[in-house]
């Protein structure tokens, strides 16, 4: 669980093409909460990846809990939601749990 207090960093390469996260970047699937493992969640957390993930968070201002660094955060989740390697179930739970984690809260902008 003390892996995930904090977003890695993640440099530009891993960023554009991201491969191998799980467990570097996304938590292994027997690590995630019984109740961000379902499909169809209910979390503001589960929401708010769903939406990332179809449609994007452009004009969203992005805010986290104090102590975690805002662009690390963004550039970790979003190398999660690109990778090809996990299962899309596993993705967004995994994403899910780590927004919770890190207190991520989205405002739509103006």
């Amino acid at each position: 669980m003390s892996q995930w207090k904090t977003p890695q960093t993640v440099n530009d390469v891993e960023c554009a093409f991201p491969a191998r996260v799980i467990g570097s970047l996304l938590p292994k699937w027997d690590e995630i909460p019984k109740e961000f493992k379902k499909m169809n969640g209910n979390t503001k957390y589960h929401k708010i990846a769903s939406r990332w993930f179809f449609d994007g968070l452009a004009g969203c201002d992005l805010r986290f809990k104090n102590g975690i660094d805002a662009e690390t955060a963004i550039r970790h989740l979003s190398s999660c939601m690109s990778s090809f390697e996990p299962k899309h179930e596993h993705k967004m739970a995994g994403v899910a749990w780590l927004m919770s984690l890190w207190g991520m809260k989205v405002k739509k902008g103006d």
